[in-house]
C-alpha cells in the first residue's frame, strides 16, 4: 500500500481506471446494439481482454523496471515474448476446455449469415489469423507498456531533479546568507572599537544601532524575501552606523525613494556593495565620496552605488574581498535570467550597476 500513496500514482492508476472502464463497454455500446446479445462473444471478448491486460502489466509494472531499465534489454525482450507466448498457449487451452471451439465457431456461423442478409461476407477466423493477431497485438501491446512506463520514468527523473535543484539552491543561498552575516560583523565590530577610542559618548549610539542591525540579519531576513522598506532601513542603519566615524573629506549621497510595504526583495542583496564602498571608497587624508541610488518601479529595481577609488588600495581590496563574490553568486541563483550585474572598476572610481528585473522574476 505504500507504494501507491504518492499523489501522482494515485492520478496514474484513475487513468488506468477509467482507460480499462472505456475498454469494457465500448463493446455493448456498438456490438450489442449492432448483431445482438451474444454471451459466448463477449465471453471469448473479454478472455481475451484479461490475457492482453495480464500482459501489459507483467511487462509495465515488472519487466520494465527490472529488466529493461537495468540495462537488461535482451533478456528483457525474450522473457517478454515467452510471457506473451505463454497467455496465448493458455488462451487456446482456455478456448477448447473453457469456451469450447464450436460454441464460438456456431456463433460465427450465425453471424456470418446474418451478416450476409445484409450484403457482407464474414468467415471465421483460422488458427494461423489468431496467431498472427494475437502477435501483433501483443507487440503493439509490450510496446506501449515499455513506452509508458519510461516516459512515467522520465518525468519521476526530471521532478526528483527539480528537488535537488531547488534543495541545493535553498541550502547554498543559506550558506552565502551566514557568510555574509559574519564578514559583516567582524568589519563593523572594528568600527565600533575605533570609535570608542575617537568618541566614547557616541559608542553607545554604536551599538544600539549595531543591536538593530543584528536583529534584522538574525531574524528579519531568515526567509526568501523579505520587506524592501525593512531591507532600506537596515541599510540606513548600517550607513548611519559608518557615519559616526566618517571625517569632512567624505561626502556621503543616499538617495531611497518611498517603497510600497507589500514590495518584497532578497534579503541582503545591496549590503556587500554598501560595505565595499566604505571599506575601500573612503580614505582619510584625500577627498573621497559615496553615492548610494535606488529606484524602483512594478517590473525592475535598479540599484547603484558609486565611489571614490585610490591607487594605494590592492587589487582585491578594491573589489571587495569575498562579500562581492558571494553577493554575485547569489544574484545568478536568484535570478539567473532576470538581473544584469555591471561593475566599472577605473582609477578614481568603483561602479556598481545592479537591475533586478521583478517581472520577469
Amino acid at each position: 500500500m505504500k507504494a501507491f500513496s504518492s499523489p501522482w500514482l494515485q492520478s496514474k492508476w484513475v487513468i488506468h481506471l477509467f482507460i480499462w472502464l472505456f475498454i469494457l463497454i465500448v463493446p455493448h455500446l456498438f456490438i450489442s446494439t449492432s448483431i445482438g446479445e451474444s454471451n459466448e462473444f463477449f465471453m471469448h471478448f473479454y478472455l481475451k481482454l484479461i490475457l492482453y491486460g495480464v500482459g501489459f502489466y507483467i511487462v509495465y509494472l515488472w519487466l520494465v523496471p527490472h529488466f529493461f531499465l537495468r540495462n537488461k534489454k535482451i533478456l528483457f525482450f525474450v522473457i517478454s515474448f515467452a510471457a506473451f507466448f505463454l497467455l496465448y498457449q493458455i488462451e487456446g487451452f482456455a478456448i477448447r476446455y473453457v469456451l469450447p471451439e464450436d460454441q464460438f465457431r456456431n456463433m460465427m456461423v450465425e453471424l456470418s449469415k446474418l451478416m450476409e442478409e445484409k450484403g457482407y461476407t464474414l468467415r471465421p477466423p483460422s488458427d494461423g489469423l489468431r496467431l498472427s493477431g494475437f502477435i501483433a497485438i501483443s507487440v503493439l501491446l509490450m510496446g506501449s507498456a515499455l513506452g509508458l512506463r519510461l516516459s512515467e520514468e522520465l518525468t519521476k527523473k526530471e521532478k526528483q531533479q527539480k528537488e535537488l535543484e531547488k534543495q541545493h539552491l535553498t541550502s547554498t543561498l543559506e550558506m552565502l546568507r551566514n557568510q555574509v552575516s559574519p564578514h559583516f560583523f567582524f568589519n563593523t565590530l572594528n568600527n565600533i572599537y575605533a570609535l570608542t577610542i575617537i568618541d566614547p559618548k557616541l559608542s553607545g549610539e554604536a551599538v544600539l544601532k549595531l543591536s538593530r542591525l543584528m536583529r534584522y540579519l538574525l531574524y528579519e531576513s531568515a526567509g526568501e524575501r523579505v520587506e524592501l522598506t525593512k531591507e532600506v532601513a537596515f541599510l540606513n542603519n548600517y550607513i548611519d552606523l559608518m557615519k559616526l566615524r566618517m571625517s569632512e573629506n567624505v561626502d556621503i549621497e543616499i538617495d531611497f525613494p518611498a517603497i510600497p510595504e507589500s514590495y518584497q526583495i532578497a534579503p541582503l542583496l545591496f549590503i556587500p556593495f554598501i560595505e565595499n564602498a566604505f571599506k575601500h571608497g573612503v580614505s582619510n587624508r584625500e577627498h573621497s565620496f559615496i553615492r548610494i541610488h535606488l529606484n524602483i518601479d512594478d517590473e525592475k529595481v535598479v540599484f547603484e552605488c558609486e565611489n571614490s577609488a585610490f591607487k594605494s588600495f590592492t587589487e582585491k581590496d578594491r573589489v571587495g574581498g569575498i562579500g562581492l563574490v558571494n553577493v554575485k553568486k547569489r544574484l545568478d541563483l536568484l535570478f539567473p535570467k532576470s538581473h544584469q550585474l555591471e561593475i566599472e572598476d577605473k582609477t578614481t572610481l568603483f561602479r556598481v550597476h545592479l537591475i533586478i528585473n521583478q517581472k520577469q522574476n
